[in-house]
């Protein structure tokens, strides 16, 4: 097979990336068997501008991380194209997630996505009066985490949250306090 010449130098650092690749050596991920908490607050975009509160859990196997989320949204300042102003919107959510994470000695970053349901409570401005609907929905939640170890088993942070879901997607960020619950001397 003849490669151009404009491709050449393209074709020369795939081959150097792929035996490099050949030659590593496999290295534990640095997060494996950690299982921590987070606590956060912040900021999402549902209902024009919210504030969040949630928790989670984490836990980093050999392969994978999984984590566990509730989180509770409610609707901070109403949009100047409100219809119904008489009741504020909430959304509560608890979710499963799937994902990866890596980290060094100071810090760590994770990202994981998955499935979660929804209690979506919102109000509905109709002919006569306003309607405070209550409804559950599923939706795809999505979690971005960044922390940096101010401690043996304390960290902080930011959370970046998101929920693709048929009521009301959003996404935000949250200022977080971790907490690592391994036992065994690291």
């Amino acid at each position: 097979m003849m490669v151009p010449p404009k491709y050449t130098q393209y074709v020369i650092v795939l081959i150097c990336l792929f035996f490099s690749q050949l030659r590593a050596q496999y290295t534990d991920n640095p997060l494996k068997g950690k299982r921590w908490i987070s606590i956060g607050a912040g900021i999402n975009s549902a209902d024009y501008y919210s504030w969040q509160g949630l928790a989670s859990y984490s836990r980093r196997s050999e392969s994978s991380l999984v984590q566990a989320r509730v989180a509770y949204t409610q609707e901070l300042l109403f949009a100047s194209d409100d219809s119904c102003t008489s009741k504020i919107n909430r959304l509560s959510e608890f979710a499963f997630l799937w994902g990866d994470g890596w980290g060094g000695k100071k810090w760590f970053v994770t990202g994981a996505v998955g499935f979660g349901f929804n209690v979506r409570m919102f109000c509905r401005r109709t002919t006569y009066e306003d309607q405070y609907i209550t409804s559950v929905t599923m939706g795809v939640p999505l979690q971005i985490e960044f922390g940096v170890h101010i401690g043996k088993k304390s960290s902080i942070g930011l959370i970046g949250t998101g929920n693709w879901n048929f009521r009301e997607s959003y996404a935000g960020v949250n200022l977080a306090y971790y907490y690592r619950l391994n036992k065994k001397k690291e």
